[in-house]
């Protein structure tokens, strides 16, 4: 539990409610399924994956509201002025809604890689390919949150490189 609610705090930018929240939900989720269907083989991968579908609806909600939001009077230099002024917490949430907008393994890639720091060598072995694989996969995920995210001067870093990692 400490475990996935850490990964789940860091990927919302440390906003503690939403992170208890979602966790909540996650085993929730757990029990309702493992007691019908018992327990997966990797039940850690499996709360993980379920955290990030949770996470990835609250953050789409979170977009139409906000564009719901902006047809009722906030316009787009409102928009753009929130842009100029982003913190870390506001980058997460613009990195979250970017990876809401790629393909799902690309996302759940990104996510392990670079949020969880799995190891090459641990997402290859999940995924049944190489760690050259995974590189290859890599790059064309980032290049999918680069889009997404779009080309502009405001766009948070992403890392292009591996870091180090605990589970390696």
């Amino acid at each position: 539990m400490p475990s996935l609610y850490s990964a789940i705090s860091r990927r919302v930018g440390g906003e503690r409610v939403l992170a208890e929240d979602v966790t909540q939900e996650v085993w929730l989720r757990a029990l309702g399924s493992w007691e019908v269907s018992g327990l997966p083989d990797q039940p850690g991968a499996w709360l993980r994956t379920v955290a990030w579908n949770v996470l990835r609806n609250y953050f789409r909600r979170k977009t139409i509201e906000s564009a719901t939001l902006e047809e009722l009077g906030l316009g787009v230099d409102d928009v753009q002025a929130e842009a100029h002024t982003a913190t870390g917490a506001e980058d997460a949430r613009r990195i979250q809604a970017g990876l809401a907008r790629v393909p799902p393994e690309q996302a759940l890639l990104l996510e392990e890689r670079y949020f969880d720091g799995l190891s090459m060598r641990v997402l290859a072995e999940s995924r049944g390919t190489t760690e050259r694989g995974i590189e290859g996969r890599l790059h064309r995920a980032r290049g999918a949150l680069a889009r997404a995210l779009g080309s502009d001067s405001e766009t948070p870093s992403i890392p292009t490189h591996s870091k180090p990692s605990r589970h390696d």
